[in-house]
This record gives C-alpha cells, structure tokens and sequence, in this order.
C-alpha cells in the first residue's frame, strides 16, 4: 500500500462515492455532481503519483457517482452508457489480494439501474455476471431475485430469493428477506 498520503486518497475516496451514490439514488443530483467531481480531483492526483491501480478504482467509482448522477437527472441514456464504462472498467481491474472489497460492484450497479429502467432481463444478465466475480453479496443476490421475477423466469427467481433467504440465515429482519419469503411462499 506504501505511502500513507497514497492511503488517504482512497479510503477518501470511498467516502465520497458512497455519498455520491448515496445523494443520486435519493435524487439529490447537485450532492451527487460534488462527490463525482471529488472522485475525479483523486483520480488525477493518484495518476500523478503513478499509482495506477488505485486510480483505475477509483475511476471506476467515478464513473459509477456520475452514471447515477446523469440518472438523477433525468439523462436515462448518458447514465446506462456511464454505468456500462464503469462495470467495463472494472471487470479489467483484479482488486488486490489486501484491499478492502469494493462497497458495491460496478455490475451489481449496472443491474439495478437496468431494474429501474424496467429492463429485468438484461439486469438479470448483469447480476448474473456480477454473481460468477463476486458471488453471495445480499444486493446481488436479491437484484438477480428480482430481476428474475420481473423477466418471468420463475425457476431463477426462486433460486435466488432461496439463496438469500440462506445467505440471511437468522440475522436481523430485512424487507428484502421479507420480500423473499413472500415470493417463495406465492410460487
């Protein structure tokens, strides 16, 4: 991981695109545009210090902010084409054996801004090759649920929603589980 200014830049980062993705999914485009244009002042700076596996995920993240962002506001097409740069992207970058996991693939995202657009096959797609990268995530998990409801594939919805009702086991209650059994219990 080496220099510790190196370090700030990208557990920075993460901070600012979880609130970035945070104020665009809760329709909040001006907080969302800020933490984008943040991601983007750290890319520059970490591809200045030549470390560029850090830039490339953070890219990756800014990229992401700015797809949900355009979807915000209201530009369906520019963030579907933001969205799929950033999944691109990211299935080119292995992450490091000792980094911290990713708060939320750049697929898995992709899927549900494909539920949103009403288009629960091509999410189905999505979250299915999220699955094979990062397998068990419970919002992978539950986005290929319902992607494969609203696609009419009842065999793979049940698959899924069972799959997360295990991955769940006896935690605390959750609408999606909730959601899940509901599912199960109608099919």
């Amino acid at each position: 991981m080496g220099d510790p200014s190196m370090a700030k830049l990208y557990t920075d980062a993460m901070s600012h695109f979880a609130r970035a993705l945070g104020a665009a999914r809760s329709g909040d485009a001006e907080a969302a545009e800020k933490g984008a244009q943040e991601l983007a002042r750290i890319v520059n700076n970490l591809k200045t210090a030549k470390n560029d596996y850090w830039a490339t995920e953070v890219e990756v993240q800014r990229l992401s902010a700015a797809a949900w962002t355009s979807f915000a506001k209201g530009n369906r097409d520019e963030a579907l084409t933001l969205m799929r740069s950033a999944a691109d992207l990211e299935d080119k970058s292995e992450k490091h054996a000792v980094t911290p996991g990713r708060l939320v693939p750049a697929r898995e995202l992709l899927g549900e801004m494909l539920l949103e657009l009403n288009r629960p096959a091509e999410a189905l797609k999505e979250f299915e090759a999220n699955e094979k990268h990062d397998p068990n995530r419970f919002r992978g998990l539950y986005g290929a649920a319902q992607a494969a409801a609203q696609s009419g594939d009842g065999a793979k919805a049940k698959r899924y929603f069972t799959r997360l009702i295990n991955l769940a086991g006896k935690g605390d209650a959750r609408p999606e589980v909730d959601q899940a059994k509901t599912y199960l219990a109608k099919n």
